[in-house]
């Protein structure tokens, strides 16, 4: 094959690549902007993980204990992060809402604090270019409170570190 004919080749072959990519990114969908019906920036904010625990210590505990990473689920140990708000205007400072069910279906509403807080919020977005720590304040209902201000659109994902009372040692 001639010179010319190799180029036409290596460019079909990046034509057919990127094309694929292109194809592939279109259903999976942006990792960065969602927009909503009128147009406006929003940040979605997926349910990450649900962290009961009795402490941090990893002694003891099996490679595969440790291999299986924690707040990577909406579920752990029979108790669940379920979000109350979803979406959040970039930007906006906004409440954000949420609440913690245990086994029995019910709202936990009492926590051992652990590193001088009852529950610790990380909200994480999806590329890791932005993340806060925070902590929200505890209705009598068991509904979480916290103003959020989400700088930049995009998808993030929350992860709640808590030890309801009378779980310690649950880990």
């Amino acid at each position: 094959m001639n010179t010319a004919g190799r180029v036409t080749a290596y460019a079909v072959g990046l034509v057919v690549a990127f094309g694929g990519a292109f194809a592939v990114g279109s259903v999976v969908g942006p990792v960065g902007v969602a927009a909503s019906a009128a147009g406006t920036e929003q940040a979605h904010v997926e349910a990450g993980g649900a962290h009961a625990e009795g402490g941090d210590d990893m002694q003891g505990m099996t490679v595969d204990e440790v291999s299986a990473a924690k707040g990577l689920s909406i579920t752990d140990q029979g108790f669940t992060l379920q979000p109350l708000t979803d979406t959040v205007p970039a930007g906006t400072e906004t409440s954000y809402r949420f609440r913690i069910v245990g086994p029995d279906g019910a709202a936990v509403t009492d926590y051992t604090v652990e590193h001088d807080k009852q529950l610790h919020l990380i909200v994480v977005r999806r590329d890791l270019s932005n993340f806060q720590h925070v902590h929200p304040v505890l209705a009598a209902d068991g509904t979480w409170t916290v103003p959020l201000t989400l700088p930049v659109a995009g998808v993030y994902r929350v992860f709640a570190d808590f030890a309801p009372a009378g779980h310690e040692g649950a880990s």
